[in-house]
Formats: C-alpha cells, structure tokens, sequence
C-alpha cells in the first residue's frame, strides 16, 4: 500500500516576512502574519456562494496554507494540495511510502518491551564483564 503527503517547498516571495539560516545551514522561512495572495477575498466569496463549509467558517477572512501534516490514501488527494499551493503562488512536491505490512500493536508493543529488556540485559553484561576483567587482575 502507498501513502501520501506533501510538503511545500517554496513560498511567494510577497509571503515571506524574513529568513534565518540554521546552524546546519538550512533555512527556516517566517511568513507574513495577515498575508493573503492576490484573488484570495474574491476566491473566499465564491467559495461561501458554493456553500463550501471551510469558507463560511472563515468570517475572517484569513489566508491559510494546507495542512502539511495530513496524510493520504491517494496520490491525487496530494496532489489537490500541491495545486493548491501552486494556485496561490507557491510550491510543492508530493511524498510516497510504501506500507510493506500491517501488524498487530499489542505484537509489535510486546517486541518494543522485549527489547528494551535485551538492552538492559547487555548493558548489564557488559558491567559484569568488566568487574570479572578487574577481579581477574587482582588475583
């Protein structure tokens, strides 16, 4: 099975308040607070005469970018995002995994436990090792 999302890639650049460069070198963009692209108040308008329920909740008015978080059963629902984005002069691409299996939570927990034991048991071995290295020198 695949799995969609997407992520936006690029602003307008009328959109961006500043940029910071990271320490590792990437960038981090802060958006306008209060920006809309040209068309929005029109766009929102015909929306609410449609009867979309997003845009009647709207009264502000406001501009939002989609959710990045959300993830998808199919690649056009992603791409509906991304060409959203795009409307509205930004960028975006789309993102896929594979979802090799589904299994069982309370297994898969059961595994996370044993494991976390198993570390726990190594770690511990690895002292008892170095004591018996110690004791053996000693005598």
């Amino acid at each position: 099975m695949k799995l969609y999302k997407f992520e936006i890639t690029a602003y307008p650049h009328d959109a961006i308040d500043r940029v910071e460069t990271n320490e590792d070198g990437s960038t981090t963009a802060y958006l306008k607070s209060g920006w809309k692209p040209e068309g929005w108040d029109e766009y929102l308008t015909q929306c609410v005469g449609y009867g979309d329920r997003w845009a009647i909740n709207n009264t502000e008015g406001r501009f939002f970018w989609p959710s990045q978080k959300n993830v998808y059963r199919s690649r056009s629902a992603a791409q509906e995002k991304q060409a959203i984005v795009r409307r509205w002069g930004g960028d975006a691409r789309i993102l896929v995994a594979e979802v090799g299996e589904f299994r069982d939570v309370n297994e898969v927990a059961a595994e996370r436990v044993r494991a976390r034991r198993q570390a726990k048991i190594d770690k511990l071995q690895a002292q008892i090792d170095v004591l018996e290295l110690e004791a053996d020198g000693e005598a």
